[in-house]
């Protein structure tokens, strides 16, 4: 059974807290501007994790089911149980296609570029000075 490391803490399926065992009281999603497609593979993403919490259903059958592989199960549930700005977990928001969990962070050092290279520089600007980008730095 795969266990899952969160800090200091470790946890299998058969941990998984009370509260957190019916998907049907996770904060829900809007799929209403969604694709059939996207859609689609949301509501699969739901049933996966509905099966995943219940502990019931092995990992191996889940994916025969939903056509997830089992690594995404674990990564789904970690999307899921991460918190949101609204002090509530992600829940089922964490499922939608393309959703992010977390901002963009960048993780390597910005460096210059000489002689007329571009690039390098992607997310090097602070998030508090976009306002000022483009035209509104004239005003």
């Amino acid at each position: 059974m795969k266990m899952l490391a969160c800090g200091e803490l470790r946890f299998d399926r058969a941990s998984i807290p009370a509260e957190l065992r019916d998907v049907a009281n996770w904060p829900g999603a809007d799929d209403g501007a969604l694709s059939r497609d996207a859609r689609n593979v949301l509501l699969r993403r739901i049933q996966a994790m509905a099966l995943f919490v219940d502990g019931h259903t092995s990992s191996r059958e889940i994916g025969r089911v939903t056509g997830l592989r089992f690594n995404d199960l674990y990564r789904l549930f970690e999307r899921c149980v991460t918190m949101h700005e609204d002090d509530r977990i992600f829940g089922v928001r964490a499922l939608m296609p393309y959703t992010h969990t977390r901002a963009y962070r960048r993780s390597a050092a910005v460096t210059l570029s000489h002689g007329g290279v571009k690039g390098g520089t992607s997310g090097a600007v602070h998030p508090a000075s976009a306002p000022l980008s483009g035209d509104r730095a004239l005003d």
